[in-house]
C-alpha cells in the first residue's frame, strides 16, 4: 500500500528524530534520515528545504500532539488548581514517553538561536505558555496565589523545573520527569503560601532605608561628607527629601549609619546563619553572578547545557558543587525543622536552575531589559517559601 504525502512526511520526521536524539545535529546528514526513512535523497525535498527545517518541524509536530492531547485529559477537570496541578502531570508524562523528542527539543533546539525567531514550534511553546499563565491568573483570581507573584514568573517555575528534570534524566540517568512530577507540583503549589518573610530582603521600609544609605555613600564618595547635601542624597536615592526624615534625623546620622549597616554585612558574612539565611544568600547570589557575567551566562545556557560532553567535564563538577551545597544547606534546614521534613531535594534543584534557565533564555536571547537581581529576589522568596515549615 503506498502511503500517503502526510505519511511519507511523518516518517521522515520520525526517522530525524531517531537521528538526531542519538547523534549531535552538527553531525548529522541528510542522507542518514532518507535511508532511515527508506527515502531516495532527492525525495527529502519534497517535505523539508534543509536539515535545520526537519529539526524545527519535530517540536512543531510534538507541539500539536501535544495540545490534542491536553484537551483529553483535561476534559472534566474543574477548578485552576487541578487544571494546574493535571498540566503539570501530563506535561512530564509526555517528556518520559517520548524520550527521543525531549532529546531533540532540549539538547538540539534549545541551543540553535533560529530556534526562538524562526520556528513556529517556538510560537507554540508560547502559546502553551501562555495557556498556563491564564490558569495562574485564575489562581490569582481566587486568592489560591498572592497577587505578589508574577504569573510569569511561576509559569517560568513549572516548565523550568520540567526541563531541568528532563536533561538531568536523558543526561545524568536521574529519575524521570514523570516520576518527579508529583513532586515538582508540590513545591509549585507549597510555594504560593504566604510563609517566608526575611525582613532583611524583602520589608519595603528596609529596602528604602538601605536605598538611602547607598546613595548616602555614593554622593560623600564623589563630594565629600561637607559638600553633600541631603537634597543631593535624595536625589540619587529618587525620593523626596522629606521621606529621609522619616528614616534618618540628619545627614551625620546617616554617616554614622553606614559603618553600622555595611559592617552588619560583613559580619552576617563570617558569622554561622541559619540554613534559612544561608540558602537565601545562596540563590541571591546564583542570580547576582549571572547578571554580572552575562556573555559566560549566554554561553552556559545556550551552549554548555546542551552538550552532552559537558556533563563529563571539570566544569560540570563545579557546577555540582553548587548544587550540592545548596542541597546540604536544605538538609541543615530540614533537621533543624526550618524546613519541611519531606523536601524532594532533587526537585527543588530543579526548580531553582531550571526557572534559572527558563529566565535568562529571553534574557540572553532577545536582550530583554528586565532587572535580573528583581526577579531573583522574587523567585528565592518563592523557592524558600516551597520548602519553609
Amino acid at each position: 500500500m503506498n502511503k500517503t504525502l502526510e505519511e511519507k512526511r511523518v516518517s521522515i520526521l520520525e526517522s530525524a528524530e531517531s537521528i538526531f536524539s542519538a547523534n549531535p545535529f552538527a553531525k548529522c546528514t541528510i542522507s542518514d534520515i532518507t535511508k532511515a526513512a527508506s527515502i531516495a535523497d532527492s525525495g527529502f525535498y519534497n517535505y523539508f528545504k534543509n536539515k535545520e527545517d526537519v529539526l524545527f518541524a519535530i517540536p512543531e509536530h510534538h507541539m500539536r500532539r501535544y495540545f490534542s492531547g491536553m484537551e483529553e485529559q483535561l476534559e472534566g477537570i474543574n477548578g485552576a488548581e487541578h487544571t494546574l496541578r493535571k498540566l503539570i502531570w501530563y506535561h512530564a508524562r509526555y517528556l518520559t514517553n517520548h524520550e527521543e523528542y525531549t532529546r531533540v527539543l532540549l539538547l538540539e533546539c534549545r541551543s540553535n538561536p533560529r530556534f526562538y525567531y524562526k520556528s513556529k514550534a517556538y510560537q507554540l511553546i508560547k502559546e502553551y505558555g501562555e495557556l498556563i499563565i491564564g490558569v495562574i491568573q485564575s489562581l490569582l483570581s481566587k486568592e489560591i496565589i498572592s497577587p505578589t507573584w508574577s504569573p510569569r514568573l511561576v509559569r517560568d517555575m513549572i516548565m523550568g523545573a520540567l526541563d531541568h528534570s528532563a536533561l538531568n534524566w536523558i543526561l545524568k540517568k536521574g529519575p524521570s520527569p514523570l516520576e518527579k512530577a508529583e513532586s515538582i507540583s508540590e513545591l509549585i503549589f507549597n510555594s504560593f503560601r504566604p510563609v517566608f518573610d526575611s525582613a532583611d530582603l524583602f520589608d519595603a521600609k528596609t529596602d528604602k532605608a538601605k536605598s538611602i544609605l547607598n546613595a548616602a555613600i555614593k554622593a560623600f564618595a564623589e563630594k565629600g561628607y561637607t559638600d553633600t547635601t541631603v537634597n543631593e542624597i535624595a536625589r540619587k536615592a529618587q525620593i523626596a527629601e522629606g521621606t529621609i526624615y522619616g528614616y534618618y534625623q540628619s545627614k551625620e546620622d546617616i554617616l554614622l549609619k553606614i559603618p553600622e549597616q555595611k559592617l552588619k554585612e560583613l559580619l552576617s558574612y563570617i558569622e554561622e546563619q541559619s540554613p534559612e539565611k544561608k540558602l537565601e544568600r545562596m540563590l541571591l547570589y546564583c542570580f547576582r553572578f549571572f547578571s554580572n557575567n552575562s556573555d559566560f551566562t549566554s554561553i552556559l545556557i545556550m551552549n554548555l547545557r546542551s552538550n552532552r560532553n559537558f556533563y563529563k567535564s571539570k566544569g560540570y563538577q563545579i557546577l555540582g558543587g553548587v548544587s550540592d551545597a545548596i542541597a546540604d544547606t536544605v538538609r541543615e534546614g530540614m533537621k533543624t525543622g526550618i524546613f519541611l521534613k519531606n523536601v524532594h531535594i532533587d526537585s527543588f534543584l530543579d526548580l531553582v536552575f531550571g526557572t534559572i534557565d527558563h529566565i535568562i533564555i529571553p534574557w540572553v536571547m532577545f536582550n530583554r531589559k528586565y532587572d535580573l537581581l528583581s526577579l531573583g529576589e522574587d523567585a528565592t522568596r518563592l523557592f524558600i517559601n516551597a520548602i519553609h515549615c
